[in-house]
């Protein structure tokens, strides 16, 4: 079964950097009960009812557990990836309308191949050159 996810859930995930209160040692990760909001699968209980770290006791502790974030991410990915590709096709058919040639430089640059004009382009009776 596919879920759904909206792209706008993930962008309110907020990344953290810290540090180990017991080594020292620097990470990054996520807060839980942020977490917790908008991906409650991804969040499980952490040692029992309380953890001391320190002098601090923290009750019902909560953990991330990232690997169910990945498919999230994947998901998000893939409707940004298919926003993008119809932002660009409609960027081609308005372009295309013009009916002045700007699409097929358009269609070069978003498809990754170099465009090149000798003298100058021109779109309408606007014209520029290389030392515009």
């Amino acid at each position: 079964m596919y879920f759904q996810i909206e792209l706008e859930k993930v962008l309110q995930l907020q990344g953290v950097e810290f540090d180990y209160k017991e080594t020292g040692k620097h990470s990054i990760g996520f807060i839980a009960q942020e977490v917790q909001t908008v991906i409650p699968e991804a969040v499980e209980d952490f040692g029992g009812n309380s953890i001391t770290v320190g002098e601090t006791t923290i009750e019902n502790p909560l953990r991330v557990n990232e690997k169910f974030i990945i498919p999230v991410l994947v998901k998000a990915i893939q409707e940004l990836s298919t926003k993008v590709t119809n932002i660009l096709t409609d960027v081609k058919t308005m372009l295309g309308d013009a009916g002045n040639g700007i699409q097929n430089i358009v269609s070069d640059i978003f498809t990754g191949r170099e465009f090149h004009a000798s003298e100058k382009i021109c779109i309408g009776a606007t014209c520029v050159n290389e030392q515009d």
